[in-house]
């Protein structure tokens, strides 16, 4: 794996075009693996257990539990308990715990301690460190575009949505807290410009789909809990 670095201050727009095209391939692969493997058969019992446990009206999550961003997002009732959890809230949850907490927490950021038995190098942990931040991006805007109705109403997203950038960047993107400082979403902006293609496809249309991907996927989750 060698796709660092993305900065645009650092490669010409080949470079860069070279390495995100790897990128974009275990990208598309992790999310198209997701998708394949959320099914009542592949997708662990225990885990549905788990997450059923928490996703009901009245369910008690710790606060500890939560980023800023939840806290924010879900409402509590006077015991703490959780109230108002409806589809949207059950979509951030699920998307919350397994994309952010499970895969890029665990998965790629901390793979030996869990259970990658061989030693990975420094430089590979820097490509792992990229795609979990691209892989959060992509999540964040997800749950941007999930609860913009929201944001706006609570004055936290202006009406015309002008301050879109900051409200992903620094009110979703960087409320998570990782075992690792992921880099500035900015400095990839390279990954969801319209001004650059790879193939037939502009970054943006790739971006999209990706994202479409994601939230498929934590549909799929919810579907397979509701049904339980």
């Amino acid at each position: 794996m060698d796709f660092i670095p993305l900065d645009n201050a650092i490669m010409t727009a080949k470079g860069k075009n070279d390495k995100f095209l790897l990128l974009k391939i275990r990208v598309n692969t992790i999310f198209q693996n997701l998708i394949l493997n959320a099914t009542p058969k592949q997708f662990p019992q225990p885990l549905m257990t788990f997450l059923n446990s928490f996703m009901k009206e009245g369910g008690f999550v710790p606060y500890d539990f939560l980023t800023e961003f939840e806290q924010d997002i879900f409402e509590f009732d006077s015991s703490d308990s959780l109230m108002n959890f409806g589809p949207k809230q059950k979509f951030l949850f699920i998307g919350s715990f397994i994309i952010t907490q499970f895969l890029i927490d665990r998965v790629l950021l901390r793979p030996e301690q869990n259970g990658f038995n061989t030693e990975i190098l420094p430089k590979p942990q820097e490509n792992l460190k990229i795609l979990a931040a691209m892989i959060h991006g992509i999540y964040s805007e997800v749950m941007y575009d999930t609860f913009k109705s929201i944001l706006i109403e609570r004055k936290v997203l202006l009406d015309d949505e002008e301050n879109r950038a900051e409200i992903i960047e620094d009110y979703i993107y960087h409320r998570y807290r990782y075992c690792k400082k992921l880099i500035h979403l900015e400095l990839l902006d390279y990954a969801y410009s319209p001004d650059f293609t790879s193939g037939a496809q502009t970054n943006k249309e790739w971006w999209d789909e990706m994202k479409e991907k994601c939230a498929k996927f934590i549909v799929l989750i919810y579907k397979l809990l509701e049904n339980q």
